[in-house]
């Protein structure tokens, strides 16, 4: 049976953060976290069963958040498939210094993929279709669609220089950005990596580990390594790029990600995340890769010019490859989503 697009919409809305950090900066993962609550509530909701995180959309943060922040993240289903979701996903936040009244600030807005699944944890089919009350949800669908059409085109841009058997120059790739710099280190110094095993605590009701709690320590060493890079404490991050969670992570399994800096541009560096688990025999299988856009900042926030570049060199292909696909990615953004 069709259900309304209304009849999914659910929010969620916390105040987040530290009593002892009241007003400072917080980074980005704990939305990120509550958007993956948030969308797995909703979904769960519509298809009547149990869900899994499949992946997410370009995520870009229009306005810091802070401790003690009241966050609001509302969302609902714009899209489904046979037994997937798409999730239109906005967040707020609201200052406990705002005066009484004042409005929300909006924060970001995303798109959220989600999968009915079986007790098996295969796809469920049967997902109940949409009716569109209004002009302005059938927009907001034409707008959906189109993401999805230039996620599949981003997904195949990857692939290509994956792909590729072209043995790449340093000279031939090197942003003009990266020239100038005080100081250069190469790709594989900047590499930062944890491994860890999540708790009970973390698992949701399939019995695996939560979506929202894997993006939040990838948020976590992005940081990391961002802070190494430079040097300092103060980077915020603008920007998380799709992410598609090619993987359940059960309780047993040890999750180590490698975090490292493979683009900068003139105050903004990306950090490439792959995410690899150990089974208890021993065999290893990736899980999911994630990128994110970080700034530098000063003391005050302010935009910081990047000291730092990176050392690029022919004999390192991996590195080159890396290199170019953020490139590329960059490029894509600039010519198809810096106007969203």
């Amino acid at each position: 049976m069709a259900k309304p697009i209304s009849s999914s919409a659910n929010f969620i809305a916390e105040i987040i953060g530290e009593e002892s950090l009241a007003g400072q900066h917080m980074q980005a993962g704990a939305l990120l976290d509550l958007i993956d609550l948030c969308a797995g509530r909703i979904a769960w909701k519509h298809s009547n069963g149990p869900v899994a995180t499949v992946s997410f959309d370009r995520v870009n943060f229009l306005q810091p958040v802070y401790h003690l922040d009241l966050v609001k993240v509302m969302g609902r289903i714009i899209i489904v498939g046979s037994s997937s979701m798409m999730i239109e996903v906005q967040g707020f936040r609201k200052s406990f210094s705002q005066s009484p009244g004042s409005d929300f600030i909006p924060v970001c807005k995303c798109y959220v993929t989600m999968v009915a699944i079986n007790e098996l944890g295969r796809p469920r089919p049967g997902v109940p279709q949409l009716i569109y009350e209004n002009s302005e949800q059938e927009r907001e669908r034409d707008l959906a669609t189109e993401r999805k059409r230039l996620t599949a085109q981003w997904a195949e841009m990857h692939a290509a220089i994956d792909n590729s058997a072209q043995v790449y120059k340093a000279a031939d790739v090197m942003d003009k950005l990266n020239l100038g710099k005080a100081t250069y280190v190469t790709i594989p110094q900047t590499a930062v990596t944890t491994k860890r095993q999540f708790l009970p605590r973390h698992q949701n009701s399939n019995k695996t580990i939560f979506g929202g709690d894997l993006l939040l320590d990838m948020s976590k060493i992005a940081i990391h390594a961002a802070r190494q890079f430079v040097s300092q404490r103060q980077v915020l991050i603008l920007a998380m790029n799709r992410v598609f969670f090619k993987q359940p992570v059960a309780l047993h399994d040890f999750v180590e990600m490698t975090a490292r800096i493979v683009y900068v541009r003139t105050h903004v560096m990306e950090v490439e995340i792959d995410v690899f688990l150990e089974k208890p025999d021993g065999s290893r299988v990736r899980s999911h890769s994630g990128y994110f856009s970080v700034l530098c900042v000063d003391e005050n926030y302010n935009k910081k010019p990047l000291a730092v570049g990176l050392q690029l060199q022919d004999e390192d292909q991996e590195s080159l490859r890396a290199y170019v696909k953020a490139k590329e990615r960059f490029a894509f953004y600039r010519q198809h989503e810096a106007l969203d």
